[in-house]
């Protein structure tokens, strides 16, 4: 079960974060997450490890070279929408290279942490949007230089994204597009190139013109229809 706390500066939102989950998939989570929110953060505790293990969003320095960033999106400057936010980790990197970034999440969890997150630090080369990325894709009301694909979300035992990230989305968050799926509608969209974030030992395969690979991860590169 998720359980909420929070102090009395925010205790409408609080309230209304518990209306969210008790009215949603989130109330049918049998893990034990625990939800702590202040008015300047937002961190969860997943009490299934011993010791529980924290998830909150910060500051941190660069965790990819800025020459595998400039590598995969090679147009400085250009727009880049992430159709697979979760925290946000990949998109913020992208935003504090000069990116303009589009983040969609169907989590409202998820999204309310990282908004927080934005909140704080002013962030004002991300935008959030909160809906299914698919749908997006298939509206087509907006264009974007580049369309980042990160399909590594069931590989837990992936070292090189945080793997109580990736443990927790697991609880909290239904996968209802498959990523083939996202990446056919991807492809439809007018754009300079899809990048498909992989694990290096992945055996999927998509239809990718070349790969950027390092130690740990496979970029696909898909060239887009610009």
């Amino acid at each position: 079960m998720i359980k909420v706390v929070f102090d009395y500066k925010c205790t409408k939102e609080g309230e209304n974060l518990k209306n969210i989950i008790h009215h949603s998939h989130l109330a049918d989570v049998t893990q034990n997450i625990e939800i702590l929110l202040s008015e300047n953060a937002m961190y969860f505790l997943n009490h299934e490890t011993n010791p529980p293990s924290k998830i909150e969003l910060k500051e941190m320095k660069n965790a990819k070279s800025n020459d595998l960033v400039y590598k995969l999106f090679p147009k400085k400057n250009s727009s880049i929408l992430d159709c697979t936010g979760g925290f946000g980790r990949d998109a913020i990197e992208f935003s504090k290279l000069g990116y303009k970034v589009t983040m969609i999440e169907e989590n409202p969890l998820v999204l309310m942490a990282v908004k927080k997150f934005l909140d704080k630090y002013d962030k004002p080369n991300l935008r959030l949007i909160y809906g299914n990325s698919l749908d997006y894709l298939r509206m087509k009301s907006d264009s974007f230089d580049y369309i980042y694909i990160d399909s590594m979300f069931k590989k837990s035992k992936n070292k090189s994204k945080s793997k109580k990230d990736l443990e927790l989305l697991q609880y909290l968050c239904r996968e209802k597009i498959t990523r083939f799926n996202l990446i056919r509608e991807a492809k439809k969209n007018l754009c300079e190139r899809i990048v498909i974030k992989d694990s290096s030992s992945s055996l999927l395969k998509y239809d990718s013109d070349y790969s950027i690979k390092t130690k740990l991860i496979r970029y696909n590169i898909l060239k887009g229809n610009i």
